[in-house]
């Protein structure tokens, strides 16, 4: 129980901690839009004294991609690596993830963040002889890139003025959202973009030309697609139901728009409670948890089924 305690205070305050680093977010979007404006006084495309608009814009829309995906979403990623390895240790009685210590602490696992990453890139790269070469290379990006694709219309945070962030911008009334993308059709686009993970697992499988491989890719992609179908199902009818729309932004502050129609909006929630609880026990089949089903079959087909002859960092782009 102290463990669990404390490994849950671990995460709050990490999470606190990203939460709090998105004031310096908002100030690198609003610097960004400033720097795409000095460049088109330079160029002699905006005026001297007027804030471009499409200049602000592509300003923010870099430094959303470097501060969001590279930082917010490479992080919380890692972070989440170390909890699977804490959790399972805990579902299973042990400790788990304490070997690397700094100062003989463990630091709750973190370590394990810069002990992976450097393992991962520094490992030696080993490729099948019989290989398809292209397929073989496009697998780990085709299994990585959804990703990306995917967190890129999360909305991290609200739209602000930038001339709150910097005078520069005061009454231009230029805005910048925390936000790589705003999609109309979010949520169609979630799920049009989630269903490509699937092609790299199946290449990982295929590509490598070896049998074990193989149906360690057919088993994997099988039961991907089992789960993203119910993920789909359980996921469909709330957003739409309740949010009367497919835009990720509403998701972020939804509230009833009348009174009188609390009732009616929370008539849906009750109706789906149960599918809604199913969505949030669905994800954790596909993420290969120990304990949980095996995507690969490892007493079978193999050490690591669809990755059995993927050697690092191509293998650090699977998981």
């Amino acid at each position: 129980m102290k463990r669990f305690f404390g490994m849950s205070l671990a995460l709050v305050l990490i999470a606190g901690g990203l939460m709090l680093l998105s004031a310096g977010f908002y100030w690198v979007a609003g610097l960004l839009g400033w720097a795409f404006n000095g460049l088109g006084h330079l160029l002699g495309v905006i005026k001297e004294g007027e804030v471009g608009t499409f200049a602000t814009y592509a300003g923010v829309s870099v430094g959303n991609v470097l501060t969001l995906m590279m930082i917010v979403l490479m992080i919380s990623g890692s972070l989440l690596t170390v909890a699977e390895r804490k959790w399972s240790a805990l579902l299973q009685n042990r400790i788990g993830a304490n070997r690397i210590t700094i100062g003989g602490s463990p630091v709750g696992g973190i370590p394990y963040l810069a002990a992976d990453a450097l393992k991962m890139l520094t490992k030696e790269r080993i490729e099948p002889i019989a290989a398809t070469r292209f397929l073989y290379e496009l697998a780990p990006i085709m299994a990585f890139a959804p990703v990306f694709c995917l967190f890129a219309i999360v909305p991290v945070g609200p739209a602000i003025d930038l001339g709150a962030v910097l005078p520069v911008f005061a009454g231009a009334g230029q805005t910048a959202a925390l936000q790589v993308a705003k999609i109309d059709t979010g949520l169609l686009y979630l799920f049009a973009i989630a269903s490509l993970q699937v092609y790299g697992t199946s290449l990982a499988g295929w590509a490598s030309n070896n049998k074990l491989a193989l149906l360690g890719g057919v088993r994997a992609s099988s039961q991907m697609i089992s789960y993203e179908v119910s993920l789909g199902l359980s996921l469909v009818g709330i957003p739409f139901l309740i949010a009367d729309a497919v835009k990720m932004l509403t998701k972020e502050r939804f509230q009833p728009a009348q009174a009188t129609q609390i009732l009616f909006r929370l008539a849906p929630v009750l109706a789906f409670a149960p599918v809604f609880a199913l969505f949030a026990i669905i994800p954790v089949g596909p993420e290969l948890p120990l304990g949980a089903v095996f995507g690969g079959a490892e007493g079978a087909l193999g050490r690591v089924g669809i990755a059995l002859q993927i050697s690092a960092p191509d293998a650090g782009l699977l998981y």
